[in-house]
């Protein structure tokens, strides 16, 4: 019995160390299908679980968004409905999520062309990231 008590700990113990839990920030508002933040922490710690649920096999968590983050910086346009928004209620980032129903292109020299889900952040400078899979 010692024994099993003892490998139900271990694995339990491997389990929850295992598992990355991100806490949602309530530093936010959330309008239509965009969310507006004020601050980078709360955006991050809103946006992290919503890239993990969209895209089920990406398993980000906080420093490999931030890598990610600065590596598309800007790879698309702002989003000129949510910049709007941001700069009237002085928020800091807009996190769109959505299903591209229209033509969203990079801002890249192949011209691609976003085909289905997305998360699109906009920031406060006007500058657009945006996370996809094709």
């Amino acid at each position: 019995m010692k024994k099993f008590s003892g490998l139900v700990l271990i694995f339990s113990t491997l389990l929850l160390t295992s598992c990355w839990i991100q806490p949602q920030s309530e530093n936010y508002e959330l309008l239509d299908d965009t969310y507006y933040f004020y601050d980078y922490d709360a955006m991050k710690s809103v946006t992290v679980p919503l890239i993990n649920d969209t895209f089920t096999d990406w398993h980000y968590g906080k420093s490999k968004f931030d890598k990610r983050y600065k590596e598309y910086y800007g790879n698309i346009d702002a989003n000129e409905d949510n910049l709007s928004v941001i700069e009237e209620n002085g928020f800091s980032y807009a996190v769109k999520i959505n299903t591209s129903s229209k033509t969203v292109s990079l801002n890249d020299s192949r011209n691609t062309v976003i085909q289905n889900k997305y998360i699109w952040i906009t920031n406060s400078q006007g500058v657009g990231t945006v996370f996809f899979k094709n």
